[in-house]
């Protein structure tokens, strides 16, 4: 018992540094001033699907594919600033073109882990990289309507990317229809470094050959943070540098729950 009550106070501590729900909801690599953290936020939706810019002209195709994009202010990334973006079609965001063609085929990304060095990520993208949804995704781009799009709005203090309805490729839920279920979702990108991930709809949580969407942040083969815990609708994910009260801890008693498991099974 007096290890478990010592085990409490150490998690407040830790909780009380880093947030609880950082704790429990993501894996960390390194820390420091300009390195991030994630929280459990607040679900606010922003639609721009009917304001905001269509993308319409990906560099190489819908399916493996990218879209320059500007952000109209300098966005605070690990310590450099960045007044562009390269968007997947898959589900990341890179500032440095990588010299890969950004396709996604069966090998790594679905084994991708964060961090890694920017060799590895070269061939979908190049780091630094935000992987908001990193998985196979196809766009209207080749494969007409009805199979995704993407949008882009500058609100002055932030920027937001909707993904609206892009289905995965060879879902594992439907192998048998090469492109299954709709996924909306968005990453907002503020002008003082912080970074929100909201999930509205997903179909499907798992994709080519039944691997997860890979989401976090990736600086290089040492540095980065990556949301481990489940996806699903009405998630928003709260990525930032420094303490922020637009998050949510565990409730005590699950707190007190997972300890006593931990207890128990020993």
């Amino acid at each position: 018992m007096k290890k478990l009550y010592a085990t409490i106070i150490s998690l407040l501590f830790v909780g009380s540094f880093f947030g609880i729900a950082s704790v429990f909801g993501a894996h960390f690599t390194s820390f420091g001033a300009n390195n991030y953290r994630v929280y459990d936020a607040n679900y606010n939706w922003i639609e721009i699907k009917d304001t905001g810019t269509e993308i319409t002209d990906w560099v190489g195709n819908g399916d493996d594919g990218y879209a320059k994009i500007d952000i109209g202010f300098d966005f605070p990334f690990y310590g450099e600033k960045y007044n562009a973006l390269y968007l997947s079609t898959n589900g990341h965001i890179d500032f440095v073109q990588g010299p890969g063609n950004y396709n996604y085929n069966e090998n790594p990304p679905p084994i991708y882990q964060i961090p890694t060095g920017s060799n590895t990520a070269s061939e979908w993208g190049e780091n630094p990289l935000i992987a908001f949804f990193f998985i196979d995704m196809v766009f209207n781009h080749d494969y007409g309507t009805g199979y995704g799009t993407a949008y882009y709005q500058n609100f002055g203090d932030y920027f937001v990317i909707e993904y609206y309805e892009v289905p995965m490729y060879y879902s594992s839920a439907n192998s048998a229809n090469p492109t299954a279920g709709e996924h909306t979702m968005q990453v907002i990108l503020y002008k003082n470094g912080n970074i929100k991930m909201q999930y509205k709809s997903l179909t499907y949580t798992t994709g080519y050959e039944g691997f997860r969407p890979v989401t976090g942040l990736d600086y290089d083969d040492v540095t980065g943070v990556s949301y481990d815990g489940p996806l699903r609708n009405g998630l928003a994910l709260w990525y930032t540098t420094g303490a922020d009260p637009d998050h949510k801890s565990l409730p005590m008693a699950q707190i007190l729950k997972i300890l006593k498991e931990n207890q128990d099974n020993k």
